[in-house]
Parts: structure tokens; C-alpha cells; sequence
């Protein structure tokens, strides 16, 4: 794997995004900080670092000509693939919250910021952040934040939890130059947090309602079903749902 390894650094995004547009950072190209200070999440959330303790970096990936239709493809497989990496690693009860928080037993342990730089109709390549919980063990007015040592028992090699988390994800998504959508969106769907339960939604506007979880659409929107006939589709900044 091609690391830079920062000491300090206000976001690994924001950084790879100005090496990519440079031309100076390669496909796969993977950018970490013993200290990330602006660390952002969806919909300009911060996310709380705990140097020594809190694994961020990014990863630069190249498409050859990924429609733009096709992008929540890439946030599927991001979400698959640390899944995939947690699991290995021993952490129980590994849920994807739409549309791409990862948590553990409830609580959310992993944050993905993905940000796409397009060429004309088609994804030239992606920027995957991740800021991942993994030694901490007090977090602040975060009542439903947890880390992996907090879901295992187990205190973690930050270095060796960076390399599977990456190696995961870079599988998985080069992996979409030849996957089924219609596979990749099943498997995805198939570890959706509280998916074909009752659970509690709010709507921008703070109106709050129960509905079931049925899966994504093709674009990325929630499936919900608000009673016995009535299926509504939600954008991420339409709805929340509430813990």
C-alpha cells in the first residue's frame, strides 16, 4: 500500500482531494494523520479524534468510466467492505446504518465521508474517508458512540487495523468493475441496520414517525414503509433515523 503518513492535518479528504487534482496521488493511493483536526462526516458533521486512539485516513480510487447514476455504488461497497474487515477482526454485531455509518452492538463505531471527483457524466475517481473508533473508551455527550476495544474487550494495533480496513475496501471496490449491481445492492441491503423492523424516523422539518426499513432504491434513497400499503423513498437529508 502506498501511505503517506501525516503528524498533524486539518482533514486526510481534503488533503488527497488538492494531491489528486495536482495529479500527484495515484490509484490507491492512501493518505493517515496521528492527528486530524477538521475530521468531517455526512452533511458536515464533525467527528471527535482521539490521537493514539482514533484510526482517519483516506483512500484514492480511479475508475476507467463509472457513471455518475452509479455512485451509491461506491458507498455500498465502502460499507461492505469495512464490514468485512471489522468482522475478520473479531467486533460482534457489525450493522451498516444507512447509508454508511458502520455501528456495533447499536452504537456507531465508524464514520465514511466518500467525495467523487466527476469528469463530464462519469466518476474519474473517489475520495473514501474513514474515521474509524479504535482504542477509545470515553467519549463526550456521544452516548452512542462506541469503539472497538469497548465492543471486544481487545486493544487494537492501529497500523494493523489500518491495513485490513484499507485492504477491504480497495477489494471491494475495484471489485466494481465487474460486480453485479443487482448483487452488490442485495448484500448491502442484507446488513442494514434495523432493516424489516419498526423504527422510529424524523424528518428535516422535526416531524417523527414509525416505519419499517424494506432496503435502497437504485440511487440510494431509504425504502420505507409507513403503514400496510404506503412506501415512501427518503434522500439523506429528508430523513434521520432515530436510535
Amino acid at each position: 500500500m502506498n501511505i503517506i503518513k501525516l503528524s498533524a492535518i486539518d482533514s486526510t479528504n481534503s488533503y488527497l482531494k488538492r494531491l489528486a487534482k495536482e495529479g500527484i496521488a495515484s490509484d490507491g493511493q492512501i493518505i493517515t494523520t496521528d492527528n486530524q483536526t477538521l475530521g468531517r462526516g455526512q452533511q458536515g458533521a464533525s467527528w471527535q479524534f482521539q490521537e493514539g486512539k482514533s484510526l482517519a485516513f483516506s483512500v484514492l480510487k480511479g475508475f476507467d468510466a463509472m457513471p455518475i447514476r452509479s455512485q451509491f455504488n461506491i458507498a455500498m461497497a465502502t460499507s461492505i467492505g469495512v464490514q468485512i474487515a471489522l468482522q475478520k477482526l473479531g467486533i460482534p454485531e457489525v450493522k451498516i446504518k444507512w447509508p454508511n455509518d458502520i455501528l456495533s452492538d447499536h452504537k456507531k463505531l465508524c464514520g465514511i465521508l466518500i467525495e467523487n471527483i466527476v469528469k463530464g457524466d462519469t466518476i474519474k475517481e473517489t475520495i473514501v474517508g474513514i474515521g474509524l473508533n479504535v482504542n477509545e473508551t470515553d467519549f463526550i455527550d456521544l452516548p452512542n458512540a462506541t469503539s472497538l476495544k469497548l465492543s471486544s474487550g481487545i486493544e487494537f494495533n492501529l497500523k494493523e487495523v489500518l491495513r485490513e480496513v484499507a485492504i477491504a475496501i480497495m477489494r471491494e471496490l475495484e471489485a466494481l468493475k465487474v460486480v453485479d449491481e443487482t448483487m452488490l445492492k442485495s448484500t448491502y441491503e442484507s446488513q442494514l441496520y434495523r432493516k424489516n423492523e419498526i423504527s422510529r424516523f424524523q424528518e428535516a422539518a422535526g416531524n417523527q414517525f414509525s416505519g419499517t426499513i424494506l432496503g435502497v432504491t437504485e440511487s440510494g434513497q431509504l425504502r420505507v414503509k409507513t403503514d400496510s400499503t404506503n412506501e415512501k423513498h427518503f434522500s439523506l437529508k429528508e430523513i434521520a433515523l432515530r436510535y
